[in-house]
């Protein structure tokens, strides 16, 4: 569902309800994914609504009694929550974001160092969960995936996978 304006996610829902879709991708977060399910729900049935890694950032988003069910990806929670603490331990301040990724990649850089090689193929343990980087230098990220529940925190319904591994 990539409407050019908002006033286009009737027409393309009515056009996906007409068809015998099972599930549709909102590439929006916020105000966007609110309104494409919205658009998706009336009229009965809907599809089964997938999101992006940008819903993780949108704890509200379960307030939207059309986004009831939605699926997205994002980073296992308890990889994080272990990150989050010592980083507040360390520095006495909140982490955000971006410190993990920047986690990630300094621990690859002393691996490297230390053994002399990049470890490809040898998943470990990130700030965001399971990490693996590949022959061409693509780091790989296991992801969970979440459901969205009415006006509460988003549950987790499959943990991530370690890239590489079954099921991943």
């Amino acid at each position: 569902l990539v409407p050019q304006r908002t006033t286009e996610f009737a027409a393309q829902a009515e056009a996906l309800r007409a068809g015998d879709v099972e599930a549709v991708l909102v590439a929006f977060a916020g105000a966007g994914a609110r309104t494409a399910a919205q658009a998706l729900a009336e009229g009965g049935s809907r599809p089964l609504i997938l999101g992006t890694i940008l819903w993780a950032a949108e704890p509200n988003l379960g307030d939207e009694p059309a986004l009831a069910g939605a699926l997205f990806p994002g980073p296992d929670p308890s990889g994080r929550d272990r990150f989050d603490r010592q980083f507040e331990a360390a520095f006495e301040a909140r982490a955000s974001r971006l410190a993990g990724p920047a986690y990630d990649a300094v621990a690859l850089a002393a691996r490297t160092a230390r053994e002399g090689t990049p470890p490809v193929g040898s998943p470990f343990l990130g700030a965001d969960g399971p990490i693996q980087l590949d022959a061409g230098g693509v780091t790989r990220r296991g992801l969970a995936v979440f459901a969205l529940q009415p006006g509460g925190t988003p549950r987790m319904v499959s943990p991530a996978p370690v890239p590489g591994g079954a099921g991943s």
